[in-house]
């Protein structure tokens, strides 16, 4: 792509009243909406001094004329069907322009390019590189799938079909015995008929010049029941050998697909999870799944049994009477053709309906994981109107798309019922004039019916395949988004580090065109104890989430002990980094599965030589069950601060050689606070620490103090050095000394 596209003519005379000559244009590109969202071009133009917004058409005019001096930073925001190109400027936001998803990618590293033009004055000629290689879909401008190179969107059905039943090929001996055993079943079904025309013909109403006596068509009448009943009997015994293995394989399936989804969210990377709500995601595991499981494991084996009886009753009416047997088979062609034309809008709505669905349940598990926020700020109605409205959008899309399938339905249903009356009528002049016996006419008859279950079964197979292709969809969106932290090729295992960190001129943003870090550089030496202080939004915990690996800087180094952590095991990184965080986040199992989370195999005396350390034993022994006592969801059975020494207890026996306390007082009272910090104390011995602390005379004694401003390091040194220094630090803790004695004497 290219970050300067060729103008129209009719904007020259406009960019020379600008005093704007073609030379000077660094950046000039085209989005396909105007501001109003409808499909209308807009210009993008962009000098050392200015950025201009155009609308061509009609008379053009500059909607937007900005002076690039003025602005901090570019952002390409995308949502459903589009996006907004903002510029920011002293934390104010400017809507620049609106794109379409086709065009999103262009305007994300346009974002990027403005960037740097405000910032350095110029465009680098290596700003595209990042996209080199990067393949999109010539329909939609979606990212094509790095290893099988199949647009997620608009990928063939078929391809998508094929990967679903992947699924079921390490099950080829269950599906063997099934295939033999809808075979054998078909083959029953099929013989009835023939039974009774043979019934009727020998024994019923006998033809020829020479009629069998009575006795022997009695003898003929019990042996033809006698067989009818057997038959009846081995398709029941069938039947629930068929069920059986249908659950089996069903659920074993189910639990391969949520197996690899699971495993696979777990390796995903952080950013995953900062996109999307957890509901939505729940919804991928749970709902979708369940559709698959039920598509694997029941459709597919009962089309292939309709598709074998389709097949099986076929051969047998065309042996039968050739004219006839048309007349049977004629709905077929109709079906076929009719089921092509609707089946691609049920696909469309079924879509709409499983987002509706993941909407639903991220609505409702948002507003009950905080049912206690709901209560305290009396929002019941208003989370109550919210799921009401997300249940509403469901619930009419569903109608939409069964009320399009009921309509579809009648009139096949009604070519159904029309196909035995042709029979009746076309076989019984064949009767009458003697050339078709009336057991062969019941033979056609019974075939007609038996032939509405596979014929329906080909229709509804559009409706059931719909379905599964929407939730496989979902599905396969997530298993195919690749972890953007993983282990390089090569990693080294690091087993024990020292906890020398350095960092070099790293620059981070979580929307990399977006830098939250910029140019960042500082050294820790092992066991030293860093505070890092500044302003919410400054960036401190980003520094914390580089240094775990959660996300991976876009320039610069993050090194620990001289090695690039991008170059060291992820798994060898973490296992040797603990974390304190504001809100201690505890699993709902007892307070020894919770201590013992980063060391399963921990013995419960180093459980409790750890709860003592953290001074979490005291009020661990009074609970009901002591170690074993269950804590609820998020901990809800004990206090912040109880939740807090447990989560000190869990980074004592992980013993780690980094420790990062985020803010890990701030959430709990005096007395609280003062046995945390005891434990605390403990625990930072012999360690590299990182704190975070709201309150900033908890961090006199750290060895050195980083002030961050804005993502840049402003200052750094001991709390007396940047104390006699007066800068930044020093209006930060004034300002936090004034809000403690006005809050002390009541104001």
């Amino acid at each position: 792509m290219s970050l300067k596209e060729e103008l129209p003519k009719e904007l020259e005379g406009l960019l020379r009243g600008q005093a704007i000559r073609e030379e000077d244009i660094l950046l000039a590109i085209q989005s396909d909406l105007d501001e109003e969202g409808k499909f209308s071009p807009t210009w993008l133009i962009a000098t050392k001094e200015k950025l201009l917004i155009i609308q061509p058409e009609g008379e053009p005019r500059i909607r937007c004329n900005l002076s690039l001096g003025n602005l901090s930073f570019f952002k390409a925001e995308i949502g459903v069907g589009g996006g907004f190109l903002s510029a920011y400027s002293d934390g104010r936001e400017t809507r620049l322009l609106r794109f379409t998803t086709a065009t999103a990618r262009k305007f994300q590293i346009a974002a990027s390019a403005l960037g740097r033009l405000a910032q350095e004055g110029r465009i680098p000629p290596d700003i595209l590189a990042e996209d080199e290689g990067r393949k999109v879909c010539p329909k939609c401008g979606f990212p094509l799938d790095p290893v099988s190179g199949i647009c997620a969107q608009c990928s063939p059905k078929g391809v998508v079909l094929r990967r679903l039943l992947s699924y079921i090929k390490p099950y080829y001996p269950t599906i063997l015995i099934l295939i033999s055993l809808l075979l054998l079943g078909t083959a029953f079904q099929v013989i009835s008929p023939l039974i009774i025309r043979n019934l009727t013909d020998t024994a019923l109403v006998p033809r020829g010049p020479v009629i069998p006596p009575e006795s022997v068509r009695l003898t003929l009448l019990l042996s033809f029941v006698l067989l009818m009943a057997g038959l009846g009997i081995g398709s029941m015994l069938l039947e629930i050998f068929q069920q059986r293995m249908y659950a089996f394989l069903g659920q074993t399936v189910l639990f391969d697909i949520r197996r690899q989804l699971f495993e696979h969210l777990q390796f995903l990377s952080v950013s995953y999870y900062d996109k999307r709500q957890v509901g939505a995601v729940m919804s991928r595991v749970t709902q979708d799944t369940s559709a698959l499981q039920e598509f694997l494991g029941w459709h597919i084996p009962f089309l292939f049994s309709q598709l074998i009886l389709l097949i099986g009753i076929s051969l047998v009416v065309l042996s039968l009477n050739l004219r006839i047997a048309l007349l049977v088979l004629i709905p077929a062609p109709v079906v076929a053709y009719l089921t092509r034309t609707i089946g691609r809008r049920i696909h469309h709505l079924f879509h709409r309906v499983w987002d509706r669905w993941s909407k639903v349940i991220a609505v409702l598990n948002s507003a009950l994981a905080g049912i206690r926020v709901v209560k305290a700020f009396a929002q019941e109605e208003r989370e109550a109107r919210q799921f009401s409205q997300r249940a509403y959008d469901l619930t009419m899309n569903t109608i939409w798309a069964e009320q399009l399938w009921a309509t579809y339905m009648p009139p096949l249903f009604f070519l159904f019922g029309a196909t035995p009356l042709l029979i009746y009528y076309f076989g019984g002049k064949q009767v009458i004039f003697g050339t078709m016996s009336i057991g062969t006419l019941q033979a056609f008859i019974a075939y007609t019916y038996m032939l509405l279950g596979p014929i329906q079964a080909v229709t509804r197979i559009i409706n059931w395949l719909n379905r599964a292709l929407a939730a496989t969809e979902r599905v396969f969106e997530i298993l195919d988004t690749p972890p953007e932290v993983l282990d390089e090729e090569g990693a080294i295992p690091m087993p024990r580090i020292e906890g020398r960190v350095e960092f070099r001129n790293v620059t981070f943003g979580y929307d990399k065109y977006a830098p939250v870090l910029h140019n960042v550089s500082f050294e820790v030496k092992p066991g030293e104890i860093i505070g890092l202080v500044g302003r919410s939004g400054a960036g401190k915990t980003t520094i914390i989430n580089l240094i775990c690996r959660f996300y991976e800087a876009q320039e610069g180094e993050v090194l620990i002990d001289g090695v690039d952590i991008r170059k060291v095991k992820l798994k060898d990184l973490r296992n040797q980094i603990a974390i304190v965080p504001q809100d201690a986040y505890v699993f709902a199992g007892t307070v020894r599965e919770n201590i013992a989370y980063g060391k399963p195999d921990a013995t419960l005396e180093e459980i409790i030589e750890a709860a003592k350390a953290a001074n979490a034993h005291e009020f661990i022994i009074n609970l009901p069950y002591g170690y074993d006592t269950p804590i609820g969801e998020r901990g809800v059975m004990i206090s912040g601060g109880e939740r807090q020494r447990i989560a000190i207890a869990r980074a004592i026996l992980k013993n780690p050689r980094i420790l990062i306390l985020d803010e890990a007082t701030s959430l709990v009272d005096t007395e609280t606070e003062k046995q945390i910090q005891e434990a605390l104390d403990r625990l930072m011995q012999g360690r590299t620490v990182f704190a975070i602390a709201h309150r900033l005379s908890t961090l006199s004694n750290a060895h050195r103090l980083i002030v961050i401003e804005d993502g840049r390091i402003v200052e750094m040194g001991t709390h007396k050095e940047l104390l006699r220094n007066k800068g930044i630090y020093y209006q930060l803790v004034k300002l936090q000394r004034e809000m403690s004695k006005l809050v002390a004497i009541g104001v």
